[in-house]
């Protein structure tokens, strides 16, 4: 075969399931096809709000011959004086095969009667008829629908396919969906059926019924179009990835649209005018060209063209104007009294259910930031910026702006902390304190906002496991997974010296009479969730999860993440090496011999009795793990790999005279603490 197109067509997906299709959909087709045993050269993934499809390029025609051996009945019950038993007869005739094409092969000291059968590989097409259907049914998201009298769940209902092999329609069913050579245009602009002739023109031909399938192209369009709308306006946009990406997955035909907005509203907060631009209405905002402030224009992106775009344009400005109108009476209202000010009210505002207030969670915060100050070496006029921050970071989720336009929690109490004129360092750390909300979020910039946020999320994930709604499975509604994940990637990329055991300790502390679970199995639950979540982010850089386990099991991890990273960094090369078999078998050896042993590390030289012990004893006492690079103590611990391997030729550790023995047990344990200042290296798969 030499391509294959398949795409599903649905009522309009979600923005979010949209995202997550290319890599979904790229390992599962990979991994299965793989597994099938044939070849391709690519695959293509394209998506839009109305369809699915993939393209795979030169797949093998069919999956290669195999010749199998096929286990039979024992030997002593397969024949009788060598004469075929009726056992025997039945295993032949189920393989179509004479009994002369078998073969005896001992298992477990028995003889056992075997049979090479080849087995002739399917046709390509085949394997995909049953393969592809499962695939897109096995795809994961949110808020999976049924529909008519189906046993399917799926995103969204499926209302056509379209499967071609080589040009020519080949079956599939999906759904109770008949698979045609046909696909539909753009639902408005092009609604009819579009035969699909040939795979190569597929993405043209829907070009033609104004359906931009590919979504790269399709953004780079839009970009495109809103930069060329801005140039008219006389101005300029700022890049928005979440709101591009948005816009991508809500038209199937791009057309930017320039629209205004009274210049009153101008004297509003950019940050106000501009959430409420894209949060709500998923519009851009059209800046200068120094990008200093905003012009009274923005533009969205409408999924078709024709002779109504004025009128299209109108409606959104009426939309625009209303939500300004109503933002503009929210911030006046606001800002009569201070941030500050509103910090009694959060009393009234419950955290969680058994978790008091918000006004407590903030007095928590306020204590773990100080803390996560000191850890970091803040200066004292930084550590006061940061605790006035955490004091009033929460203080915004009483004004009406916020409880009208959620999205600017944190923004509006940066911007009333300014008007007010708190530090702009503490107001910066308002601003900052909910980043990063996900994997790919920024990162807080400020010293207070790096505080703040750490603790704030400390503080969520502790208060929640503390009564017992630890995430299960993949629901997690208060978003904890996100929050220890934003603690990790905080520390690491911005190479924070944190302990985060003790932040979860001081954290379980300030809980007081709140908590609902014993202090120590709180502390370890907690810590073992964060541990998850950096095991999970550790193996998504490509990590080998061998490594990750080698490393994360020696010591507390959490005390000092970024000498988790070095470490893991440099285990993965070295396991990688040539010389790395040696080097793993004497760690190994080392280990095995003290397992199970209470053994100090006390060494008396005057017990030694051979040589290879004084040589072992001095090449140890060279490698001063303290201060020590690990590029350094990878050399020296492979300098050491000889000597472990004499001394344990040479000598017997388990001696008869108890002296001797613990002694040199000792020595064997001053060598494993070396091992283990780099890893556990019997994790390691060899």
């Amino acid at each position: 075969m030499k391509n294959y197109l398949l795409e599903v067509g649905t009522e309009n997906l979600p923005v979010e399931f949209q995202s997550s299709l290319e890599k979904q959909l790229t390992e599962l087709v990979s991994e299965n096809l793989k597994n099938q045993k044939l070849d391709f050269e690519s695959l293509k993934i394209f998506y839009t709000p109305r369809r699915i499809a993939l393209i795979i390029n030169n797949l093998s025609d069919r999956q290669p011959d195999e010749v199998k051996e096929v286990k039979g009945p024992p030997a002593n019950v397969a024949f009788k004086d060598g004469i075929p038993t009726k056992a025997v007869e039945g295993f032949c005739r189920r393989l179509n095969i004479s009994v002369d094409q078998l073969k005896t092969v001992p298992f477990d000291g028995v003889e056992y009667i075997v049979a090479s059968v080849e087995e002739k590989g399917k046709h390509a097409s085949e394997v995909l008829q049953i393969l592809l259907p499962d695939i897109i049914l096995g795809l994961k998201g949110s808020y999976f629908m049924r529909w008519e009298d189906l046993d399917v769940r799926f995103s969204r209902p499926i209302r056509w396919l379209t499967s071609i092999a080589d040009d020519s329609p080949l079956e599939m069913e999906i759904a109770n969906v008949k698979a045609t050579n046909y696909s539909r245009g753009h639902r408005f602009l092009a609604p009819g059926k579009i035969q699909i002739t040939s795979i190569d023109n597929y993405v043209d031909k829907l070009k033609e019924a104004c359906v931009m399938v590919n979504p790269v192209e399709r953004l780079e369009n839009i970009k495109n179009q809103i930069e060329q709308t801005a140039l008219q306006a006389g101005g300029t946009v700022v890049p928005n990835k979440k709101l591009l990406m948005t816009v991508n997955n809500l038209v199937e035909w791009p057309v930017a649209a320039l629209g205004t907005f009274d210049e009153e509203y101008l004297r509003l907060p950019v940050e106000l005018i501009t959430t409420v631009m894209s949060a709500h209405q998923k519009y851009f905002a059209v800046y200068n060209k120094e990008k200093t402030g905003l012009l009274n224009y923005f533009i969205c992106v409408n999924n078709k063209n024709g002779s109504n775009t004025e009128n299209i344009i109108k409606g959104n400005q009426r939309v625009l104007r209303a939500r300004l109108e109503d933002a503009a009476f929210y911030y006046n209202e606001d800002s009569k009294t201070k941030l500050a000010d509103k910090l009694e009210s959060l009393k009234g505002v419950t955290f969680q259910k058994g978790l008091g207030n918000m006004l407590d969670k903030s007095q928590r915060i306020k204590e773990i930031t100080a803390l996560v100050s000191d850890q970091l070496g803040y200066s004292s006029s930084e550590k006061q910026h940061a605790t006035r921050a955490a004091e009033l970071c929460k203080a915004d989720l009483t004004t009406f702006m916020v409880r009208e336009f959620t999205e600017l929690e944190g923004i509006m109490g940066k911007v009333y902390a300014l008007n007010d004129g708190e530090a702009k360092e503490s107001a910066a750390g308002i601003g900052e304190h909910y980043l990063p909300r996900s994997a790919d979020d920024v990162m807080p910039a400020s010293k207070a906002g790096i505080a703040v946020s750490i603790a704030d999320k400390i503080d969520t994930i502790v208060s929640v496991f503390s009564i017992g709604k630890s995430p299960t499975g993949s629901a997690d509604p208060l978003g904890l997974r996100r929050a220890a994940l934003g603690v990790i990637l905080m520390t690491i990329n911005k190479k924070l010296s944190i302990n985060i055991s003790d932040l979860i300790e001081i954290s379980c502390d300030l809980l007081g009479e709140i908590k609902h679970q014993n202090a120590d199995e709180l502390i370890r639950q907690v810590k073992e969730f964060i541990i998850q979540r950096l095991r999970i982010y550790l193996q998504e850089l490509k990590y080998r999860y061998d490594v990750v386990e080698a490393v994360i099991n020696t010591g507390d991890p959490l005390s000092n993440l970024n000498d988790i990273m070095a470490r893991v960094d440099i285990v993965n090369r070295i396991v990688k090496d040539a010389d790395y078999t040696a080097f793993h078998e004497s760690s190994n050896r080392i280990l095995r011999i003290i397992k199970g042993q209470n053994v100090n590390d006390i060494v008396d030289q005057s017990l030694f009795s051979a040589d290879i012990e004084k040589e072992f004893y001095s090449s140890l006492e060279a490698i001063d793990t303290e201060g020590l690079s690990y590029e350094i103590l990878v050399k020296k611990l492979r300098e050491l790999t000889p000597v472990v391997e004499k001394f344990f030729d040479d000598v017997l550790v388990m001696d008869k005279d108890e002296k001797i023995k613990n002694n040199r047990l000792s020595l064997v344990k001053i060598a494993d603490n070396k091992y283990k200042k780099l890893a556990d290296f019997s994790y390691i798969v060899n």
